[in-house]
């Protein structure tokens, strides 16, 4: 992020006025994008706390208000089509075409970032300084249409209605202002918009449906009395009950029961009444289900609606009725944590999973304040460890963690220039080092670390392609220790299983380097207190070499290992079949034996 990016988002008025007064370009200056592609403007009106003062004060040395980011594409690299099946090299070569003919740029619309943001004093600087707010996109979305999208509710609302803005534009997708606010459950806005003259035709709902979106219970009892049909769908499939399960309305839910609407029918399109109940947040009527009894099915799909929204209260009165727990579905650690507690499996999360479960959600720059030009350039490649193990968290790496970032963003930030060739297919490859992974497993300890085993970033190809061997330990507090091992302790694993057994983690299994495959199935003992690993080796009807498996710690304290791909080896020829066999390793004795 450069200078005058960091003045703007810290705030800092007087240090950029300066650095605009002495600019010998400040037109240049203040249209300048950073690292990831953002304006200075685009950080002023998207602020938390909104700074008008800065917004005024970029705007008055020439900033653009056409764009918010500029995203610039690489060269095209054509990649040897030799090892590639002839189904897959015509679709590198379709994928060639569309990349040497593409545009070289995009350029992302500041209005729609304005808007998301929703500071209406920034909306009005904008508009006083000629934005267009009367836009219609190529999929003909309307400022307003957008800020019933971002959930901005009334404010925004009210003045792009105070502007006279389209209120009845219809996007190619057949959507409308009305009919999105009706499907979010915004009836505030809803209300808002009809009073000011939208057409309510996209509604598509009947006397009943108004009343309960819009009325009072007198209303809603005089329409439900009198309703052809309680059961009518609106639009978006919903009867009028479903849209008061929506609102929380419990009251106007007797009324329409007393008047035949039924509690239990679903949507137009199968959706559980419970379900609408769990995604707006409505304890009180989840448990009113619950209390009636729900199929199986139902609760599962209740517990995604209440995942969804974050709605911890309502998931754990699902989990404590039987729902499955999915953890790869939460949307932050609170959410994962309990999922945990009620048995979902950490093999489930994928990288932004893994991150919501860390607690780690800011993938900006943030991290790397402190981390110099010169850091980055001693540590930015993967290495082996020297020692089993070594601590090899250095400023760049833990940066690298907390942001998440690949290793194309993390050299980017550091203005270090990828080379767009084919990546390593070996340990010894040179790539940068991302934390951004594939197969890596994650395993949570009883006294609330969570530990990270190794993966991979990226795919073959890739120039920053690359198998870890690293353990990284997060501890509750927000600490952070990374450990890495030499080759011929803990060789570069992906795809493989870990579970907890007292004091240690099992790893078992491993996709692995092409040429690395030909080994018996890999398992390593790792220590949680010390970190050392070590290899297990065991004797009986061992299973081959395994990648994308499952593994669970049995009743009797035997690891039990089934599904997943095989490798084997026909003559030279590297087979890959799908494993149909169950084994289990006696850790007592550490003989294998099939199921």
């Amino acid at each position: 992020m450069g200078p005058i990016h960091k003045r703007v988002k810290r705030g800092d008025i007087e240090g950029l006025e300066r650095r605009i007064a002495t600019d010998s370009d400040p037109l240049s200056l203040v249209n300048e994008v950073d690292a990831s592609g953002w304006t200075p403007l685009y950080y002023a009106v998207t602020a938390d706390r909104p700074h008008p003062e800065i917004v005024a004060l970029l705007l008055r040395a020439g900033a653009d208000i056409g764009y918010a980011r500029i995203e610039t594409f690489p060269p095209f690299s054509p990649i040897d089509l030799e090892d590639l099946s002839e189904e897959m090299q015509e679709v590198e070569r379709m994928t060639a075409h569309i990349l040497k003919n593409g545009p070289t740029e995009y350029r992302e619309p500041l209005l729609k970032a304005a808007i998301q943001a929703g500071h209406i004093d920034v909306l009005r600087q904008l508009h006083e300084a000629g934005a267009d707010f009367g836009y219609h996109d190529k999929n003909h979305y309307t400022a307003v249409l957008d800020a019933v999208y971002s959930g901005r509710r009334l404010p925004v609302i009210r003045y792009f209605i105070e502007l006279g803005l389209d209120l009845n534009a219809v996007t190619v997708y057949g959507e409308s202002a009305v009919a999105k606010a009706s499907d979010f459950g915004q009836f505030d806005v809803l209300a808002e918009l009809l009073n000011a003259g939208a057409d309510e035709a996209p509604l598509e709902w009947t006397p009943l449906h108004r009343a309960v979106s819009l009325g009072t219970l007198a209303d809603v009892e005089r329409e439900a009395a009198v309703a052809a049909d309680p059961a009518a769908y609106d639009r978006w499939g919903r009867t009028a009950l479903h849209v008061a399960l929506i609102k929380g309305d419990g009251e106007m839910i007797e009324a329409m029961q007393r008047h035949g609407a039924r509690l239990g029918q679903p949507t137009a399109d199968g959706t559980p009444p419970i379900s609408l109940a769990a995604e707006h947040g409505h304890l009180h009527l989840v448990e009113i289900f619950l209390a009636l009894g729900v199929s199986s099915l139902d609760l599962d799909a209740a517990l995604e609606a209440a995942m969804e929204r974050n709605h911890h209260e309502i998931a754990r009165a699902l989990l404590e009725s039987g729902a499955s727990p999915e953890l790869g579905e939460a949307n932050d650690r609170e959410m994962a944590l309990l999922l945990y507690r009620y048995g979902a499996d950490p093999a489930d999360l994928d990288h932004e999973g893994r991150r919501r479960l860390l607690g780690l959600d800011d993938e900006s720059e943030h991290a790397f304040e402190g981390v110099s030009q010169e850091t980055y350039l001693a540590h930015r490649y993967a290495r082996e460890g020297r020692a089993n193990p070594e601590d090899i968290g250095d400023p760049f790496r833990i940066a690298m963690i907390r942001s998440g970032w690949s290793a194309y963003r993390g050299q980017s930030h550091f203005e270090d220039s990828p080379t767009f060739t084919c990546g390593g297919n070996d340990q010894d490859s040179q790539a940068v080092w991302s934390f951004d992974r594939f197969g890596q497993s994650t395993t949570i300890l009883p006294d609330g670390r969570i530990v990270l085993v190794a993966g991979e970033h990226e795919d073959h190809y890739d120039p920053n392609f690359r198998i870890y061997n690293d353990v990284a330990v997060f501890d509750p507090d927000g600490g952070i220790t990374l450990y890495g091992y030499p080759f011929s302790v803990f060789p570069p694993t992906d795809f493989h299983t870990a579970t907890l057994v007292g004091d240690s983690i099992y790893l078992v299994g491993s996709l692995g380097y092409p040429g690395k495959r030909r080994s018996p199935i890999p398992i390593f003992r790792l220590d949680v207190k010390s970190f050392r690993i070590e290899p297990v080796r065991t004797t009986g009807d061992r299973p081959p070499r395994l990648f994308k498996h499952r593994a669970r710690l049995t009743p009797e304290g035997d690891l039990r290992i089934e599904g997943g791909t095989a490798i084997t080896f026909r003559l030279l020829k590297e087979v890959h079949t799908s494993n149909e066999d169950v084994y289990v390793l006696n850790l007592r004795t550490l003989a294998w034996s099939k199921a």
